[in-house]
Order: structure tokens, then C-alpha cells, then sequence
């Protein structure tokens, strides 16, 4: 089953979109960028969600870092 990463604070967007894709795919949730990095080597994960109201503007610099990851 493929995951998604959801690049996010929002414990509640997290419960939604997991009660949403039950059965279709996976969702991993990351608050930092060093999880994100973990999770993505670690669940192979090809498509990242990120909630940029809730992401610290630091963070955003990375998404570049990530995406070629």
C-alpha cells in the first residue's frame, strides 16, 4: 500500500485524511523536517502534503531538499 506524507501540526487534518483514504493508502505525519526525512527514507512515500499554515517558514526553505529526496 503506497503512503503519504503529511507535512503538518494539525493533528485533526491528520485524522481526517487517514479516515478518508482507509484502504487506498497509508498516512505518515511529519512536524519537523528531520521526521519528514526519516519518513520518507523509511515508507518509501512519492507524495507529500504539506499544511504551509502550519509549518514554521524555516521549514518551507527545505521543500526543494525534500523533493529531490
Amino acid at each position: 500500500m503506497r503512503t503519504i506524507l503529511l507535512f503538518s501540526n494539525d493533528l485533526s487534518l491528520y485524522t481526517s485524511l487517514e479516515k478518508e483514504s482507509e484502504g487506498i493508502c497509508k498516512i505518515a505525519r511529519s512536524e519537523s523536517l528531520e521526521q519528514a526525512q526519516d519518513l520518507i527514507k523509511h515508507t518509501g512515500a512519492t507524495v507529500m502534503i504539506i499544511d504551509i499554515d502550519s509549518i514554521p517558514l524555516t521549514e518551507l526553505d527545505y521543500i526543494s531538499y525534500l523533493k529531490q529526496r
